[in-house]
């Protein structure tokens, strides 16, 4: 991911996103008379115009015209399955692009335009029906389902005890429940959430299984013999999204690392101390949003200020399909997986 070639776009996109937001928000005001169903107040419509910039500036900066697109037509999915209409969305877009083009200085609307033609295009384009993919494929799906299964009847404790029987009769591994069990399940019920499929409620139960899952799973493996070792892991500040750097930790755990979990949205200066504190062999910093990227590059900074020589590592969803992301963020490698997380961190350790 190389720098962005127009930094004053990206830069006023950023800093001002709560700004055009009020003003986008505040001529929202599509209503029935325009032939589709009512859209929301004006604070829904602030958050959306907000989340939209910042998107926008993220994709400006990475290059990619079909970044903004997918995010467009994520929301449009997202409202689809609340029974807002699919006008709505490209009317507010449109609205959208006018208060940038009036707001913006004249050289840093330009890069705008093919970026917002990308995303009205692909409003045009049909929704793809969407898939069950837990539906019978292999063990893992089959193992996934039925922990869904089980919670969706209130038995967090029993859905649990499923996966843990499965590991204890040697029908699963634990590496194959930390990699494929628990990300496939919770990749469901996230996107089962985003079609209107499941409520905020239940995803939250089935995070707070995972969690439990996470740490039945280290209690019932084997001591690992120490490395003499020590990771910190943690998501940035402003991501509340735990068990993917839990699932980080518990393999650095068990390969022997003394490993400090700090879990969800922890402060860069916070990190920093942290990591200055316990003298940590390696700082591992996740991310699940595009636009958390900057927030990753804060941290980096603050980690760097007390500690130049640390090695970093960055990974999670903000960063697939990006090259050259972690040397544009100033860490030392980019990890696609846990697993590989591991391996990067055996490596620059031990180089």
């Amino acid at each position: 991911m190389a720098s962005t070639k127009f930094p004053l776009t990206v830069t006023l996109l950023r800093t001002s996103a709560r700004g055009f937001a009020a003003v986008a928000a505040s001529r929202a005001t599509f209503a029935p008379s325009d032939g589709v169903k009512a859209s929301g107040d004006y604070a829904m419509w602030h958050a959306h115009y907000e989340t939209l910039i910042l998107e926008l500036a993220a994709a400006i900066d990475d290059g990619n015209e079909e970044q903004f697109a997918d995010k467009v037509e994520w929301t449009r999915d997202a409202l689809n399955a609340r029974g807002l209409d699919s006008d709505v969305l490209k009317t507010a877009l449109e609205e959208l692009c006018a208060v940038l083009k009036e707001s913006l200085p004249s050289q840093a609307w330009p890069p705008l335009v093919s970026f917002f033609d990308a995303a009205s295009k692909r409003l045009d384009q049909q929704p793809a029906p969407s898939e069950d993919d837990l539906v019978g494929k292999d063990d893992l799906d089959v193992l996934a389902r039925d922990f869904l299964s089980t919670l969706e009847g209130g038995h967090s404790a029993k859905a649990v005890a499923l996966v843990v029987d499965a590991i204890r009769m040697d029908r699963i591994s634990t590496k194959d429940v930390l990699v494929g069990v628990l990300p496939r399940a919770l990749e469901y019920i996230g996107r089962q959430w985003h079609l209107g499929a499941a409520t905020v409620a239940e995803e939250h139960i089935a995070t707070q299984a995972a969690g439990r899952l996470i740490e039945q799973i280290m209690l019932m493996s084997p001591e690992p013999v120490a490395n003499g070792r020590t990771a910190i892991m943690t998501m940035v500040e402003g991501d509340n999204h735990d068990i993917g750097v839990r699932i980080v930790a518990a393999f650095f755990e068990l390969d022997g690392w003394k490993t400090i979990c700090l879990g969800a949205n922890s402060p860069a200066n916070d990190l920093a101390n942290i990591t200055q504190h316990f003298e940590a062999d390696l700082v591992l910093i996740g991310a699940t949003l595009n636009t958390q990227r900057e927030a990753v590059r804060r941290s980096i900074k603050a980690v760097r200020e007390v500690c130049p020589n640390q090695a970093i590592i960055v990974g999670g969803a903000a960063f697939t399909n990006l090259e050259g992301c972690a040397e544009d963020l100033g860490a030392n490698a980019q990890a696609l997986n846990p697993e590989h997380a591991l391996q990067l961190g055996q490596e620059i350790v031990a180089g």
